[in-house]
Parts: structure tokens; C-alpha cells; sequence
């Protein structure tokens, strides 16, 4: 549930998206141009019959819309972290957590076409199973592919993994503690399982084994905070690695012809998100009951989360107008915002 603060409307500070990615929407459809340059432009209106107060609208164009993308990822994150605290609030453990990032050398890169960046993510939780998941061991994590660079977002395809696993896992039914610090035989393990893993479905590299193209990036965190950090990051859609590097001014590659569209304009259907062993959708609810804990389903949580509190007397508010423009509220009126991602969002 997001915690709300009031702030008077005159401390609201709006500045306009950068020039030169706005010019990159030209290649699309003009209601996505037109919906993004209104993002957080418009305003809705609650109340709980005693207090009223207004909310920044968001575009829903989160494909090519850097704010609402930010706040969408943020809102995953905040989702995942829901059901972990739940879990590991009950059974009183210290959450700490693993990231292992897959890398691809550049040969391979074009050999991995977008259907098949499932299969691929898949072969990477495979890899951590068979050298982490020893024992019968049932791992719990996530994985997410990106497809495009994070730094250089228009210098092509750029298939990669993020993974993060957890330090529980189930065995026979029972809980376990697992360290998520990956010792240097463990690495090397996975870093030689991952390119044979790879090769034996793309074909063979021309880079050796001892390539730094091959090499897995691994270190350990934790923290609810840092989790929320990482998963956002993972979760992020390519726009806001596109927006970031537009507005810096910096160095973009030129794309190829119609790179933007393919940013931009993804399948409705594409899952870039997968979760892993117990944290996957048919186990976690499973393994939750065998806590003795019942995780609400998602459609539940999502219902939750859509809620809207007033921060003074705690009564839940209502939606009673929306797409008022700013000069249509009045100056002594009341903002309610949060804080998502370093932006107040409302």
C-alpha cells in the first residue's frame, strides 16, 4: 500500500521531457505522442466526503513513456517485495539476496532472435539450479532478459540476463537458509555451464571461455530497500534507458531503421519477468500455506494496492473527477504524491 503525503499545489514543480526524445515518438502512432506529452498534466480528484485532495494523472503509455514506465517497474518491485516480506516475516529470517547478470559475447548476439529470449532466460535459471541448487535444494528467484544496452540504448540488439535469487530455499517441504555469496569455484562453474549451455543451442562462439564476453557478474545485497532498487532496475522497459541517454546530452549510437518502433512498440504479450523455483506463481502460494501464511493471489494484492488513504484521518478515498488541467484547480487546494523512484508521482 503506498503511503501518501499531502503538499500544497503551489510546491508543485513540473518541467517539460527532454527535446530530443520527444522527437524520437514521431515515428509513432500520434495518440502515443500526444498521451505521453500529458503524462503527469493532468489531474483527478478524491474524497472522503470531509477531505479532498488532488493526484497527478499518469498516461498509461508506459512503452513510451519514461515517468509511467518508472512508476510501472517500481510498482512491480513494490508487488514481489509484498509477498517476500510476508513470507519472511513469518518465519523471522534476515533477507539477503543474490545477483548473477549473464552476458552474452557480440557474435552471439545476433543468433538469439526476440522469440527465443524466454528459452534463453530459462537456460540461465537452469545454470544456477544444476551448480547452486545442489542437493535437491528448490531455489527461489527471478529472472528478467533485456534485449538492448543500457548505456547505448540504440545500438541494437543486446540479449542479456538479470537474475536474483534468494537465501531461502525449500527442501523436502522444509525451509533452508542458503548463502547467496558465490564463492570463486561456484562462478567459474556457472560462467563454464552457461557457454556450454549456450553453444550447444546458438552454435559456437568464437570467443573462448576465459572472455570476459563470457564472464558472469555476481555479488550479493540485502535489505528490503536494495531489493526494491534491483527489481526495478530489472524491471525497467527500454524507454527509460532511452529517455536517460536523450536527456543527458551525451554520446547515442544512430539507429537502424525502424530500432525506435522496436523500442518502443513491444509485443502486448512479451514477459520479460519470470519467477523461479518456490517464487514462481504455482509454487509460492504452496509453500506459503506449508508457513502456515496465505499470501493474498494477485489480483487481490493489485485491487490493494489501487487504494487511496486519506493521510489525516485514514478513511479511504474515492475518485470523483478527473482530467482537470491545472488551471482548473484552485490555489489553495491539496496534493497528495509519493515518492517513486526519486519523483514525486501522485
Amino acid at each position: 500500500m503506498k503511503s501518501y503525503r499531502p503538499i500544497p499545489v503551489t510546491e508543485l514543480v513540473q518541467g517539460e521531457l527532454d527535446e530530443r526524445f520527444m522527437s524520437l515518438l514521431e515515428e509513432l502512432p500520434p495518440e502515443i505522442e500526444s498521451g505521453v506529452v500529458k503524462c503527469r498534466k493532468r489531474f483527478s480528484t478524491w474524497s472522503d466526503g470531509g477531505h479532498r485532495f488532488h493526484r497527478l494523472s499518469l498516461c498509461r503509455k508506459r512503452q513510451a513513456c519514461p515517468i509511467d514506465a518508472k512508476v510501472y517497474a517500481y510498482g512491480l518491485a513494490d508487488d514481489a517485495i509484498d509477498v517476500v516480506h510476508r513470507i519472511y516475516s513469518k518465519v523471522g529470517g534476515k533477507l539477503e539476496f543474490g545477483v548473477l547478470d549473464f552476458p552474452l559475447p557480440r557474435d552471439m548476439r545476433s543468433r538469439i532472435e526476440d522469440r527465443e529470449l524466454p528459452e534463453l532466460r530459462r537456460i540461465g535459471w537452469k545454470v544456477i539450479v544444476d551448480v547452486l541448487g545442489e542437493d535437491g535444494l528448490k531455489l527461489g528467484g527471478v529472472g528478467v532478459y533485456q534485449w538492448w544496452s543500457s548505456s547505448d540504448p540504440m545500438s541494437g540488439h543486446l540479449p542479456h540476463l538479470h537474475m536474483t535469487i534468494f537465501n531461502m530455499a525449500f527442501k523436502d517441504g522444509k525451509r533452508v537458509k542458503v548463502p547467496v555469496f558465490v564463492p570463486r569455484e561456484k562462478l567459474d562453474a556457472i560462467n563454464a555451464a552457461w557457454q556450454l549451455a549456450v553453444e550447444a543451442r546458438w552454435g559456437a562462439s568464437k570467443y573462448s571461455a576465459t572472455s570476459k564476453s563470457w564472464v558472469v557478474f555476481a555479488h550479493y545485497s540485502g535489505g528490503y530497500g536494495k531489493l526494491r532498487h534491483r527489481l526495478a532496475y530489472a524491471f525497467r522497459h527500454p524507454v527509460v534507458d532511452l529517455y536517460k541517454a536523450m536527456s543527458r546530452g551525451g554520446y547515442v549510437s544512430r539507429p537502424v531503421e525502424g530500432w525506435i518502433r522496436r523500442m518502443l512498440l513491444r509485443p502486448e504479450k512479451e514477459k520479460r519477468v519470470q519467477w523461479f523455483g518456490w517464487m514462481a506463481q504455482r509454487w509460492v502460494y504452496q509453500y506459503a500455506r506449508s508457513l502456515s501464511l496465505e499470501v493474498p493471489k494477485k489480483k487481490e494484492r493489485e485491487r490493494e494496492s489501487r487504494k487511496v488513504f486519506c493521510p489525516y484521518c485514514g478513511n479511504e478515498l474515492q475518485k470523483i473527477a478527473e482530467g482537470l488541467t491545472r488551471e482548473q484547480i484552485d490555489e489553495s487546494a491539496m496534493l497528495l504524491v509519493f515518492d517513486e523512484g526519486g519523483g514525486l508521482i501522485g
